[in-house]
């Protein structure tokens, strides 16, 4: 319909569209669709989808299962949601793996080493090894779905959401909902649908971010963010009961 407007009236310009939603986890299958068809786009009050906090937490709990060796994920994620692995005790670890010049992982997965350095997080960090272990055993039998399901739940991620009973918290698990029907999406679209390729494809989204500032964009927003705005060309999208109202 955009690109049906935007021909058949030269004098307007992406700058001129905008599209509405009630919540922001709303935005990730327009987003996905405008980035395919190379249309420049801009979230307006929030962040893009893959730039949100809690999606970047699971797509690193994904990548670190397909590879442990992705020392950035590791560090982003071992003490999220926090069970008490600080900083000085991750420093140590990491300054061990440097010496004897292997990947981070080989170290916080072998138990014995982690006793001996661990210190008061030993414990905390024997569970989570041995939880990325055992998801990475099951791969083979686990769909890209269940893996993100899996180990949001085993990791904690969604009760610690759920004990903090706030909006924000509702939002993120929304969004992290929202990454589910993503990869099931991918699932469905492509031939390859394994994990890392859904991972290759959420990094390629979260990287073609616009260069040109001064390039006229989609606006992408929700209904209250979008209070005093105008806009030549308004879509209203994801009209469902439960929704609108909310």
């Amino acid at each position: 319909q955009m690109q049906k407007i935007k021909d058949n009236n030269p004098e307007i310009d992406w700058g001129d569209f905008s599209i509405l939603y009630r919540t922001n986890a709303q935005s990730r299958p327009f987003e996905d669709l405008l980035l395919h068809n190379n249309i420049p786009y801009n979230i307006v009050g929030g962040l893009k989808f893959y730039d949100r906090k809690e999606i970047k937490d699971a797509i690193a709990y994904l990548r670190i299962i397909v590879n442990p060796e992705d020392t950035v994920s590791l560090l982003r994620i071992v003490n999220t949601p926090r069970h008490g692995i600080g900083k000085t005790t991750m420093n140590r670890l990491m300054d061990a793996s440097q010496q004897m010049g292997i990947p981070l992982w080989e170290i916080v997965s072998d138990e014995t080493s982690v006793n001996t350095m661990g210190g008061r997080a030993a414990k905390a960090l024997n569970q989570f090894a041995r939880m990325i272990q055992d998801t990475k055993d099951q791969l083979d039998n686990l769909t890209a779905i269940d893996v993100l399901n899996h180990v949001m739940e085993q990791s904690g991620y969604i009760t610690e959401l759920q004990q903090q009973g706030n909006d924000e918290a509702d939002n993120r698990i929304a969004n992290i909902s929202e990454l589910g029907n993503a990869v099931q999406q991918f699932q469905e679209d492509n031939e390859d649908n394994s994990l890392e390729a859904f991972l290759a494809s959420a990094s390629l989204s979260s990287d073609l971010d616009d260069l040109n500032e001064e390039q006229q964009k989609v606006s992408l927003m929700t209904l209250h963010s979008a209070k005093g705005l105008e806009f030549p060309v308004v879509f209203l999208v994801g009209m469902e009961q439960g929704l609108l109202p909310h």
